[in-house]
């Protein structure tokens, strides 16, 4: 019998019985041990809603199996469309479970709280200034691949679902790149809701501690000053206290690289390929919360839940100050960035001292395979003083331009914007502009595949220029809200640019090539004749042996130097316009 059937009588012999009115999730009827497929998932929202009007569920998109994707809208207004939820002036909070299928805590949590809303009413209160819109589950298909065995390092539930998707993309690789139909899907929720604030729900793998839940927040230089304050002074003291009194305490997300604890905890940075780096460049702060993969699956459940209902809590005490941090925010891009714009970081050297709730532990010797691993003894649990390198310093700053200027052709990279509700116009007739560009040099390829790309590596230089744009080139403006998602995209440099991931590598491939006589007689006629290309030949034959020792590359040295050599190989074809110009523009 399928899970779905058996919650389908459940249901029917709950709804004679007095506890009737209570609503139990499918997690709680199984007391943790299982949690719902998507069929009986979507049965439980649908008999919510037929309970409460002030639940709507609605469709984003279909994954690549041919499941609908769902929300879930909680109004206590009744506002289910993007007019009515404005009207009301009620923050929008998009909440997001199950981009890792088999990390499904949030779900389950989601499910009671739903309930608790809109049915039984006994959080109605977190209705009052918020307005909630939540993806149940958005790896659909990777949800539905349940087994027992899909997460070694998790402690429950029974069978889980897969970590990827159905075409085995990890989404939360995907946000600015948006490669897989459902993360294009899920976008559109974003440019149509526009949502305040941002949570999404997961569970970690790596060291044993007493949290049930870790956490990070927009509090870095990857997003706007305003949202990083309000990050930093509001919602971290007042969630952290809120989850103290819920007998809950938590603390940031942590890395540790595999090594032992006191050797330092280690804070980091999202780049937009992660769903928190991705809601920061569009100036809204982003909440990862971790539930913590050993304890038991109705704890973290229970602690997902008292999150949610903290964080709903504040965004209800806080309406005012996070909408004008994020007013501020957008204001300040739609007059346009200035200076240095952080688009990479890494740690200071220097550690701040933290109190932290750990197990004791020792380091052992794998007779299995000789190498080391950390055993934790959770009887003995105890508060640790440790280093913590939470301290980020920016790598690549890079001052923002007036615009970019993007050729016609590059179709992909193009709509990739347009996806992420960039807006854009084309030049309306053919300009000579002056604009700052790069070339590229020392290419490679990553030797293995990463979320279906090899990942580009070279060196950059800058270069400034003059380019004859023809009419249709496409104008990417940078005063307008998504300025920083704009940068990250088109400057190759940038950990998550569209360069890195390979949208534009036909421009690092040779097209045409000499022949042997050609080059033969091409190469004596400039060693000749140029005495500048002599002297750089004769010293790179002295100098580099692999060189000396390849025919084809002592021959292609002279043909890369002739006036035959391919003018637009390894020259980025995005120029950046740096102060205001006389263009004429038409609608995109």
């Amino acid at each position: 019998m399928s899970r779905s059937l058996i919650y389908a009588v459940a249901l029917v012999l709950l709804a004679c019985a007095p506890a009737a009115a209570e609503w139990p999730t499918y997690a709680e009827t199984t007391g943790y041990d299982s949690t719902p497929d998507y069929a009986a998932t979507m049965t439980y929202l649908h008999d919510l809603a037929r309970q409460s009007r002030w639940i709507h569920i609605g469709t984003f998109g279909t994954t690549p199996r041919g499941r609908p994707m769902h929300y879930v809208i909680v109004s206590s207004d009744r506002a289910f469309t993007p007019s009515s939820v404005a009207r009301t002036n009620k923050l929008v909070v998009l909440i997001q479970n199950g981009i890792h299928s088999g990390e499904i805590d949030g779900k389950d949590a989601c499910l009671a709280l739903i309930r608790d809303m809109a049915v039984t009413k006994e959080r109605a209160a977190l209705l009052d200034r918020v307005i909630p819109i939540i993806i149940p589950v958005f790896n659909i298909d990777g949800h539905e691949m349940m087994s027992p065995y899909n997460r070694i390092n998790q402690n429950g539930p029974g069978e889980m679902g897969f970590r990827a998707t159905g075409q085995n993309y990890n989404l939360n690789r995907d946000y600015l790149k948006v490669d897989s139909p459902e993360m294009r899907a899920l976008v559109e929720p974003w440019n149509t809701w526009q949502p305040q604030f941002f949570i999404d729900n997961h569970v970690t793998d790596g060291a044993d501690f007493q949290y049930a839940l870790t956490y990070t927040i927009t509090r870095h230089d990857n997003g706007a000053r305003p949202v990083k304050r309000w990050g930093n002074e509001v919602f971290v003291p007042v969630v952290t206290g809120k989850m103290e009194e819920a007998g809950e305490p938590i603390f940031p997300y942590i890395i540790t690289m595999g090594r032992p604890l006191r050797e330092g905890i280690i804070d980091f940075v999202e780049s937009p390929r992660y769903s928190t780096g991705y809601a920061a460049a569009r100036n809204r702060p982003g909440l990862l919360v971790e539930m913590h993969m050993l304890k038991p699956y109705g704890r973290r459940v229970q602690a997902n839940y008292k999150m949610m209902v903290a964080v709903l809590e504040l965004l209800n005490e806080q309406t005012h100050s996070l909408r004008r941090a994020n007013f501020i925010a957008d204001s300040l891009d739609e007059a346009g960035l200035s200076g240095p714009i952080p688009l990479a970081h890494t740690r200071a050297e220097e550690p701040v001292m933290v109190d932290f709730l750990g197990f004791e532990y020792e380091t052992r010797t794998s007779e299995i395979s000789g190498g080391e691993w950390i055993w934790y003894d959770t009887t003995q649990p105890l508060t640790m003083r440790l280093p913590y390198y939470n301290q980020m310093i920016p790598t690549l700053e890079i001052t923002a331009p007036h615009a970019y200027l993007i050729p016609q052709e590059w179709t992909g990279v193009i709509e990739r914007l347009r996806v992420h509700d960039i807006r854009m116009k084309r030049l309306a007739e053919e300009i000579t502009l002056p604009v700052e560009s790069y070339w590229f040099d020392s290419v490679s390829w990553a030797a293995e595949s990463y979320e279906g790309h090899h990942l580009v590596r070279c060196r950059t230089h800058a270069v400034d220029t003059q380019i004859t744009y023809p009419a249709g080139t496409v104008y990417v403006p940078l005063a307008q809200v998504g300025a920083r998602l704009i940068m990250h995209a088109l400057e190759p440099d940038a950990r998550d640019s569209f360069f890195r991931w390979g949208f534009f590598d036909t421009i690092l491939e040779q097209k045409e090539y000499s022949e042997r006589y050609a080059s033969e007689a091409l190469a004596h006629e400039m060693l000749a004749t140029d005495p500048a290309v002599r002297s750089e030949f004769e010293e790179r034959l002295a100098s580099d042996s692999a060189f000396a020792a390849d025919p084809g590359a002592r021959w292609n040295f002279f043909y890369k130097r002739s006036p035959y050599a391919e003018p637009m190989l390894n020259v980025y074809p995005v120029g950046r316009l740096m102060h205001t110009a006389a263009v004429k523009l038409t609608a995109y």
